[in-house]
């Protein structure tokens, strides 16, 4: 399993942009496992929180914008067991 933690790159800037949910609380690191097997998924957890959602530029050719959105909503009120209201977040780490 692969979860970011901080974030890590050549450069002082490091940024992300997903359509998902924030949690403050820890989740259940199997299912965590299990949304990062998702083609497009991903797990952010800098320090205080998680970020859990899709990468906008994984949308397919074939598929609208809201059904991306009906998609990851779906998807993550599955798998974390309650209905979650995604949102576009965004992050930008500037360390210089």
């Amino acid at each position: 399993m692969k979860i970011r933690s901080g974030f890590v790159s050549n450069s002082s800037t490091s940024s992300f942009l997903i359509y998902g949910v924030y949690l403050d609380a820890h989740p259940d690191l199997d299912v965590i496992s299990q949304i990062e097997s998702i083609p497009g998924f991903e797990v952010i957890h800098p320090e205080y929180g998680w970020y859990i959602g899709r990468n906008p530029q994984s949308i397919r050719d074939d598929e609208t914008g809201k059904e991306f959105k009906e998609s990851v909503s779906r998807i993550l009120s599955e798998k974390l067991g309650k209905t979650v209201a995604c949102s576009y977040m965004e992050y930008a780490w500037y360390n210089g």
